[in-house]
């Protein structure tokens, strides 16, 4: 049986669970329409009244990709019901293991390019990202190892941890575990603290990643004469990348910090814009996480690079300028995000960030997004569908973030040899 069969055995039941004009198969048509979507398989279903030859109801179809088995359905299950509630995304009408089925908003459409700057646009999405922020209360955390020389920590033991520490303002209550050092809240989301983005990229994601690049690394060795001299440099640095991904992002993500819940996947396929343009919302939450604060207006922003509606081979567009061309007001609409932050969580939490308005620490998170999406992409990457040229290209998707990451690591350098400078003198 095809997925489209199944869905619509899925589609069906659910119709005669819930809709009481429901009365058998025959009496309805369904529209299956094939919806933008790289983790999941997403349908926008459209069920026909036969009868009348009317359209009845619209809703989504959902059906779980690879990544899904690293997802946490429960706690996304959460956000989405918290989030619903003030009509900031679509409500879950039913769910399941391997599918879901969700409202569908009619008088709304993904983001078009041509609004992805407009400052209204963005004034609305920092709005969303603050109030997604909220869900759950903000933590300071310290990332640590039982070496204190974190540059020559062991990445492949168990020494490496995140510890949290409670605000001045924050009453939670805390729960002490087996070892002094850690400590996490009492949070309101189910289980969040083990759900954060450096567990995520160094284990999780990581141990999925890692057993796809060495099929794809097997294939390679036996057939890099089916590739050119400038496809066989990326492949070589995106294998050193991958061979060194550990260490690189340890190295690179900040030692301590603010971690609130984020999104971690903003772009404009995932926000609904509503006809009138007066409301935003934002769907598809399966990689949310505690995340370093400001993440997620700092990949909205990355993502004006990236355009994933393209019909052809690789099947996405990647424009590498815009990122330092457009530094300067891209750094000031994150300041603009990072104050609304500070102020709201600050009344609420007590927490101060200072540091996180710093040049260094955003071209830290364009780090820390462009290794978390490479990871992404080397769990897809498939020789046979490089080799056939036929779906999305994940090499060169991850070599895209290899890029931006090399871009912001050299900045942060720049940045700390002119500090070092200044100091001398």
């Amino acid at each position: 049986m095809n997925t489209l069969d199944t869905a619509k055995k899925r589609i069906y039941q659910f119709l005669s669970n819930y809709i009481y004009e429901f009365t058998n198969e025959n009496s309805i048509e369904l529209e299956f329409i094939r919806l933008n979507g790289l983790s999941n398989s997403l349908y926008l279903v459209k069920i026909i009244d036969n009868n009348l030859n009317e359209l009845k109801y619209e809703l989504i179809y959902r059906e779980f990709g690879a990544v899904g088995e690293l997802i946490d359905r429960k706690t996304e299950k959460e956000i989405i019901d918290f989030l619903s509630l003030s009509n900031l995304t679509p409500k879950i009408l039913e769910a399941h293991k391997d599918y879901r089925i969700e409202e569908y908003i009619s008088n709304s459409d993904t983001l078009k390019r041509d609004l992805l700057e407009e400052n209204f646009i963005i004034d609305k999405i920092i709005d969303v990202l603050i109030a997604y922020s909220l869900i759950a209360p903000a933590c300071l955390y310290q990332l640590f190892s039982f070496n204190p020389n974190y540059e020559n920590w062991d990445l492949d033991s168990d020494s490496m941890s995140i510890t949290y520490s409670k605000s001045e303002a924050e009453n939670k209550k805390v729960q002490e575990k087996t070892s002094n050092y850690e400590i996490s809240y009492d949070f309101s989301l189910y289980n969040i603290t083990k759900h954060n983005i450096y567990d995520k990229c160094q284990k999780l994601m990581y141990n999925k990643s890692k057993k796809n690049y060495d099929v794809f690394n097997s294939k390679i060795e036996s057939n890099i004469h089916l590739f050119n001299s400038e496809d066989i440099f990326k492949i070589k640095k995106f294998q050193f990348y991958m061979d060194n991904y550990n260490t690189i992002f340890t190295n690179i993500f900040p030692k301590n910090g603010v971690f609130s819940l984020s999104h971690n996947d903003v772009h404009s396929l995932n926000l609904l814009l509503t006809e009138t343009s007066d409301q935003i919302l934002v769907i598809d939450h399966e990689y949310a996480s505690l995340n370093l604060a400001g993440i997620d207006i700092v990949n909205y922003l990355i993502e004006f690079q990236f355009n994933y509606t393209r019909k052809t081979y690789p099947f996405h567009d990647f424009d590498n300028k815009k990122l330092y061309e457009k530094f300067e007001r891209n750094y000031e609409i994150f300041l603009n995000f990072m104050n609304k932050y500070e102020k709201i969580h600050n009344e609420k939490e007590g927490f101060s960030c200072i540091k996180a308005k710093e040049k260094i620490y955003y071209f830290e998170l364009i780090c820390i997004i462009s290794l978390f999406w490479f990871i992404y992409s080397v769990m897809y990457i498939d020789f046979d569908a490089l080799v056939e040229k036929k779906s999305f290209n994940y090499l060169l998707h991850a070599c895209d973030r290899i890029e931006n990451y090399e871009y912001a690591y050299n900045e942060i350098q720049r940045l700390k040899e002119e500090e070092l400078k200044l100091k001398i003198e």
